[in-house]
């Protein structure tokens, strides 16, 4: 009986990729410098953010007429 085990992972392989910068921007413009999981959380709560926003995405109706869309 054969088991698959999936791509072998080597150790370097692993350690190169604990060192990549990651950078975020906020709200100012700042660059801040973090690791992948806050990368990650900053990218989330930003999209969170944005998608609760009711002037991006109204929820209630009525709330938006023709005469405020802003089109190209």
């Amino acid at each position: 009986m054969e088991f698959s085990r999936g791509p072998k992972v080597h150790c370097r392989d692993a350690v190169r990729s604990l060192h990549r910068q990651y950078y975020w921007y906020d709200e100012r413009g700042k660059k801040i410098k973090c690791t992948a999981p806050q990368y990650v959380d900053f990218v989330m709560s930003s999209v969170q953010k944005l998608v609760t926003d009711e002037d991006v995405f109204p929820t209630k109706y009525g709330m938006l007429t023709f005469g405020q869309l802003r089109l190209p």
